[in-house]
């Protein structure tokens, strides 16, 4: 009974809870899902990589592919967000005006390119 307890509290994402746009990815929780201690002991104990080694393993890859889908994510909900926010001005009492803004971070070429025109999204 307690494993279904503590199966059914466990998150179904890498992230700690918290209140922040861009929450922290819980460590402990991709090394577990990735099993990084145990590859990683049997990977000493075979001596793989070896010191000489230029390339990444495969333990290693895949924490690398986790980090940059997390940063795609995140990405992505910067994109989301600035759809969302372009539709909320567009319905805004405000339609008359136009807006002018200098984003702050790469956006898509669309977007930066309509923002900088100052036209009204």
């Amino acid at each position: 009974m307690n494993k279904l307890r503590e199966k059914l509290a466990e998150s179904n994402h890498d992230f700690r809870a918290t209140t922040e746009i861009f929450p922290s990815i819980n460590v402990d929780k991709v090394a577990s899902s990735l099993q990084l201690d145990e590859t990683a002991e049997e990977n000493g104990r075979n001596n793989s990589p070896p010191t000489s080694a230029r390339n990444f393993d495969a333990l290693e890859r895949a924490i690398v592919e986790r980090i940059q889908d997390e940063q795609k994510a995140a990405h992505q909900t910067v994109e989301d967000n600035l759809q969302l926010f372009s539709e909320r001005l567009a319905s805004s009492t405000y339609v008359g005006r136009k807006i002018f803004a200098k984003p702050h971070c790469r956006t898509s070429g669309r977007m930066s390119a309509r923002l900088a025109a100052g036209v009204l999204i």
